[in-house]
């Protein structure tokens, strides 16, 4: 699930951009990319369902350091 970051606080500009990039990457089909399920609001938070994939974030693998040139193109892949 990911949601606004700002929550129930956001803006309609940022409810606009956010609904607007949820519901175009709700119309990708592909293999490599990861399906959108639902684009939504609850309680007043704008939310949209992705496709679990596992594997630990992204956020989790990095450290601030540049990465060797293979194992960046590894982790890509």
């Amino acid at each position: 699930v990911k949601l606004v970051l700002s929550g129930r606080f956001a803006s309609d500009a940022e409810r606009r951009r956010f609904r607007l990039e949820a519901e175009s990457a709700a119309q990708v089909r592909h293999p490599n990319v990861v399906q959108v399920y639902e684009v939504g609001e609850h309680g007043g938070c704008p939310f949209l369902a992705m496709e679990w994939v596992g594997g630990g974030s992204l956020a989790d693998r990095l450290d601030g350091r540049p990465w060797p040139p293979a194992a960046a193109a590894g982790l890509v892949e």
